[in-house]
């Protein structure tokens, strides 16, 4: 899966205190943004009411209550949208550093710890010697 990819789980918003609908104008400048940046953005619908919350790998990156965005803004309007951008942008350049140590670490374990004269002599019993007549070696 790819660091650029994130779900984005909204729930059915409560408006006037009787309609329960799933209103994605609410994440407008979050995608229109995100999708600037170069990330590629889902939205879910979920049936929890209020509800916000940003996914990236499986890990949830940002959660708030879906009525705290501006109803179609720009990002500029918006200091909620604005702090879910830039946890959205930590995270992933958390993960691609965390990749990246992870692939570095299994490159230097495989190729200089293992295949070199460095690595640790691996011994069996019958590459031992033994001089005495009781176990035939």
């Amino acid at each position: 899966m790819s660091v650029m990819y994130i779900k984005a789980f909204y729930g059915p918003s409560t408006s006037f205190h009787s309609s329960h609908i799933h209103k994605p104008q609410f994440l407008t400048g979050l995608k229109i943004e995100l999708q600037r940046l170069g990330y590629r953005v889902d939205l879910v619908p979920v049936d929890c009411h209020n509800y916000c919350m940003l996914e990236l790998n499986g890990h949830q990156v940002f959660r708030c209550n879906i009525q705290s965005f501006h109803f179609n803004t720009s990002i500029r309007r918006d200091p909620i949208c604005q702090r879910a951008v830039n946890a959205v942008q930590n995270a992933s350049q958390r993960m691609m550093s965390a990749r990246d140590y992870l692939y570095f670490l299994s490159l230097i374990e495989n190729d200089i710890l293992t295949r070199t004269e460095y690595n640790y002599k691996e011994y069996f019993l019958s590459d031992m010697k033994c001089d005495c007549e009781c176990c035939y070696m």
